[in-house]
């Protein structure tokens, strides 16, 4: 029962994610149409399909699957054993600043924080992180721009999930 339990939760929160969606019923139909995952979960089980089901309701959206791919590539530099948070201290914007190529690479805008890149490069570099973050593109290495580097990447992880 404990884990029939857990995978009709797990399921759910695969097609609705962690905010369920609010369901009508207008005497006809749900809308939106709803998902009756204890019915999926005990179909597949019946047809030995279980190891299916996730890839089957799984959201197949470029934007979802972009998240995800995301958060996968998070947690693969924060599992790797040579990783350690990086704060940037210094507003230079060059090649010299280690700390600020090593939160590029980090975050997945340069191949690697050893990475040979041009001054031009990296202020197209830093204009798509601050277009990431949310930030005005100006190619300036300011403080509201640190500041965002500077959120631990286990912290993005979460916002991301």
């Amino acid at each position: 029962m404990y884990f029939t339990d857990i995978a009709i939760h797990f399921f759910r929160d695969i097609v609705y994610g962690n905010h369920p969606p609010v369901l009508d019923y207008n005497g006809l139909k749900y809308n939106p149409d709803c998902t009756d995952i204890t019915t999926l979960l005990a179909t597949a089980i019946e047809h030995n399909q279980l190891n299916g089901l996730l890839n089957a309701i799984e959201i197949k959206s470029k934007e979802y699957l972009a998240l995800k791919n995301k958060i996968i590539q998070y947690n693969n530099i924060i599992e790797d054993k040579h990783f350690k948070e990086i704060l940037i201290t210094s507003n230079q914007l060059n090649t010299n600043n280690v700390a600020f190529l090593n939160k590029l690479y980090q975050l997945g805008f340069i191949e690697s924080d050893t990475a040979k890149i041009t001054d031009l490069q990296l202020i197209t570099k830093l204009k798509m992180a601050q277009r990431f973050l949310g930030l005005s593109d100006d190619g300036l290495l300011k403080n509201a721009t640190i500041n965002a580097l500077n959120i631990p990447l286990a912290s993005r992880v979460t916002e991301l999930s």
